[in-house]
């Protein structure tokens, strides 16, 4: 009887796909030394991190991390990616970049979740000045705050699940070479979701009032066929 693989592979009975499944197997890692490197970093799994890495070589590679918790349903997940590298990474630089990634991801995860309980504290209260239907009670909320990294750029994005719904909704914050964002701009891409007020300055390059993003506010108008008011101040 024919077998297939999660990817589609197929063979024409299990024991032909277990004699390919040992062809792809190797003695050692292709990323080398790097791998044990990376998985002797006895803080990473002391704060909750589990590691995955894979990759072709020791210069491209692709580097996971992920901590969930699934009790409070706040998920933090880190990815690095190599591929297009031409050089062979050197662990100590790649180590410090994972260590500033995790610290974007864990700092932005305590600021996004306690932004977001606020403001449906504020809802609740009669705000408003906020969307009420993007959460619809902080026991559905799930947030998931994922920092990536690739050879060309890198962020941190914040998504925010109703986990009764399943809608969602995300934006992310661009991080510097060195794995950094900044922090200031984790409240205002949180609460840019819920606004359905804004008023400042317009940035016309960026969309933006005072720094909140005018997506959002728009995209609701338009699904749930809202009116629109524009003042020129």
């Amino acid at each position: 009887m024919p077998v297939y693989t999660n990817e589609g592979l197929r063979f024409d009975n299990e024991q032909e796909a277990i004699d390919w499944f040992k062809t792809t197997l190797n003695t050692e890692t292709p990323i080398g030394e790097l791998y044990e490197e990376l998985h002797a970093v006895k803080e990473w799994e002391e704060g909750d991190f589990d590691l995955q890495a894979t990759g072709l070589n020791d210069k491209e590679v692709h580097i996971q991390l992920d901590s969930p918790s699934h009790e409070g349903k706040v998920f933090r997940r880190v990815q690095y990616n190599s591929y297009g590298n031409n050089e062979p990474l050197e662990f100590e630089p790649l180590k410090e970049l994972i260590d500033n990634m995790i610290k974007s991801v864990n700092v932005a995860s305590i600021i996004a979740f306690d932004k977001v309980i606020e403001i449906l504290g504020a809802i609740k209260e009669g705000n408003e000045k906020y969307i009420a239907d993007r959460v619809t009670s902080s026991e559905n909320l799930v947030l998931t705050v994922q920092a990536e990294r690739n050879m060309y750029d890198g962020a941190v994005v914040i998504a925010i699940t109703d986990e009764k719904t399943k809608e969602q909704y995300q934006d992310s914050i661009p991080s510097d070479e060195e794995g950094r964002i900044d922090i200031e701009l984790v409240e205002k891409t949180v609460e840019s979701i819920f606004l359905k007020q804004m008023s400042g300055k317009f940035d016309g390059e960026e969309v933006t009032v005072d720094g909140y993003k005018l997506q959002f506010l728009l995209n609701y108008a338009h699904e749930n066929e809202k009116e629109v008011e524009v003042k020129i101040i």
